[in-house]
């Protein structure tokens, strides 16, 4: 096997390490995708709020895999709006 340049190696761990960051940041879809379905039961427009939750997936994806601070406003933001997005769901319930 021949030896690799330096330049090469570090370009193949640098693009797995950015990969691993990316699938790391896909996880938060995990809370993402329900809300979009929650939201589509009371949506008015089906198709404006499938666009905005791709908005907001695509958002929070990217701002999870930056990460630093930009991880735990994605976190706050999803946290603070559950609450809004539930209470119409626990009135009916109600």
């Amino acid at each position: 096997m021949a030896p690799r340049e330096p330049a090469t190696l570090q370009a193949r761990a640098r693009r797995a390490y950015e990969l691993g960051r990316l699938r790391s940041a896909c996880t938060v879809l995990l809370y993402v995708l329900p809300m979009v379905v929650i939201s589509l039961g009371f949506a008015g427009s089906p198709a404006q709020t499938l666009v905005v939750g791709a908005a907001l997936a695509t958002v929070a994806v990217l701002f999870r895999w930056r990460g630093m601070v930009w991880t735990e406003c994605v976190s706050a933001g999803l946290l603070a709006g559950a609450l809004p997005l539930l209470a119409p769901l626990a009135v009916r319930l109600v």
